[in-house]
């Protein structure tokens, strides 16, 4: 049976340089071998064992090329590597790769708030007023499970941003959520954050009994305490510099308000066929975004949710909108499977007022796309 060797490449050259015509490096070997047999020579005993820990008995050395280079890597080639759908598997990333993959998100998402950050070096960030923000990232600690520690270089924040991975649970759906606390407590609790050797700013962040705190350290003779930055979570507002317009799109807002005013007259009229009808404007209504007709779905069930119907009762009522679908199901399937992957988590989404925020991710939604669903969902 043959069997498979690994030769360092000095070695090999060796072997090379000793070949004649179509010699294999097998036939090389063999050749030596019969010197030393035909002179009565003992070649170096070598141990069997100590030849197998020396991984001569491996893979061919085309695997170990293989495998070098894949460590040669980029962080950005390691990530767009293991994309599938769009989605980033985290589990085959190191902790740096997941925080730059949700420093993308989190950018992606106020974008279409109309909030610009800038990139400026490693982790910090610079609003367009030349403001410093820096944005942190973490996992939720598998040996402290609802406790989060994320570190930030020495730096005169404007404010900051702590997005914190996470399990999906009742309290946070998503697998990520950021707490962006406000210029005024950034100046009064940052300060007073321990450090590490490198001057580092540790934050450690405690959810327990359904709230969030900071956790302050001991200084002094001032006994530890947390602090509540529930209030922070998801809170955009907070890098909007101060005097900037609340609402960066304002304009492109009320252009899109001027198409869908006429929909939001109907009130709890929703399973009318006035109703329905008025909302069919939707089906030549184009999305910048490639889901289309499921951005359709979605937004009309919405909009007859608001209206006062149940989750059933409005995709039935999207069914006469969309007289081309055979089955009400078609239109659940979208909205619940594709989108919030499950009916449960759809109208926990509405009623919790973070399905705007989610379709952003899910479907990277333009300015103008996201613009037409706050419209709707902010009436």
């Amino acid at each position: 049976m043959s069997q498979v060797i690994r030769i360092p490449g000095h070695v090999y050259k060796r072997l090379e340089s000793k070949a004649k015509g179509f010699d294999t490096p097998a036939g090389v070997i063999e050749k030596l071998l019969d010197f030393y047999d035909q002179h009565n020579l003992n070649p170096p005993s070598v141990n069997a064992t100590s030849l197998h820990s020396a991984s001569f008995l491996t893979k061919s050395s085309s695997d170990e090329t293989r495998r070098t280079n894949r460590k040669s890597d980029t962080r950005e080639q390691q990530i767009n590597n293991r994309r599938s759908d769009g989605i980033v598997k985290f589990e085959h990333l190191d902790p740096k790769a997941q925080g730059q993959v949700r420093r993308d998100r989190f950018k992606d998402m106020i974008n279409c708030k109309g909030i610009q950050l800038f990139h400026d070096s490693g982790v910090i960030y610079k609003t367009k007023e030349n403001k410093i923000v820096g944005i942190a990232s973490a996992s939720e600690s598998v040996v402290k499970p609802g406790t989060w520690f994320l570190g930030l270089p020495p730096q005169e924040f404007y404010t900051i941003v702590l997005l914190c991975g996470n399990k999906k649970t009742p309290l946070f759906r998503s697998d990520m959520f950021s707490i962006i606390p406000s210029n005024e407590f950034v100046k009064n609790y940052v300060r007073k954050l321990s450090r590490d050797a490198n001057g580092q700013i540790k934050f450690h962040i405690i959810q327990t009994a359904g709230k969030l705190y900071l956790n302050i350290p001991k200084q002094h003779e001032v006994d530890q305490h947390d602090v509540e930055v529930g209030q922070f979570v998801d809170k955009h507002e907070n890098l909007r510099s101060e005097g900037e317009p609340k609402d960066a799109a304002a304009s492109q807002i009320r252009k899109r308000r001027r198409i869908v005013k006429n929909v939001h007259r109907t009130g709890h009229s929703a399973l009318t066929e006035k109703s329905s009808s008025e909302l069919r404007w939707i089906r030549e209504y184009e999305f910048d975004n490639s889901n289309n007709i499921t951005l359709k779905h979605i937004y009309t069930v919405l909009f007859f949710m608001k209206s006062g119907c149940t989750f059933s009762e409005a995709t039935k009522a999207a069914l006469k909108v969309f007289t081309s679908v055979r089955d009400y199901q078609t239109i659940s399937d979208k909205c619940a499977r594709r989108f919030a992957g499950s009916v449960d988590n759809f109208v926990y989404m509405f009623n919790t007022g973070k399905v705007l925020d989610e379709l952003a991710i899910k479907f990277d939604l333009s300015q103008n796309d996201y613009n037409v669903f706050k419209v709707l969902l902010k009436k």
